[in-house]
């Protein structure tokens, strides 16, 4: 598995740094993957806003989890899946670890 982090835009917010950004997961596993919980350690995070993934923020932990009714394929092998976001941290996003469904993740970029 492997995680991209794509910022798309960028503003000061409140002496942080919010970005309109894209997180890409990538499944390379070799099989297909339902339900799915992305793990990213990140520190300074403020606040998160996705709109194609159900996001939650607790200290420096920030927990993605796949919206069903919305894509009912899930992550197919060898596919990637964009989660979408307003997010605001202290200094930029810099993904310290991250794990799927508990299996460690390549940080790319």
């Amino acid at each position: 598995y492997s995680v991209k982090f794509i910022a798309n835009s960028e503003w000061p917010q409140d002496g942080n740094k919010a970005q309109s950004a894209t997180f890409r997961v990538r499944n390379n596993s070799g099989t297909d993957m339902g339900d799915w919980t992305l793990v990213l350690k990140i520190d300074g995070l403020v606040s998160i806003n996705c709109w194609s993934a159900d996001c939650s923020i607790s200290g420096n932990t920030l927990t993605i989890k796949k919206i069903y009714q919305f894509y009912e394929s899930g992550l197919l092998n060898d596919g990637t899946y964009d989660v979408d976001c307003n997010i605001v941290t202290k200094n930029g996003v810099k993904i310290k670890s991250a794990t799927l469904n508990g299996s460690p993740v390549e940080i790319i970029g």
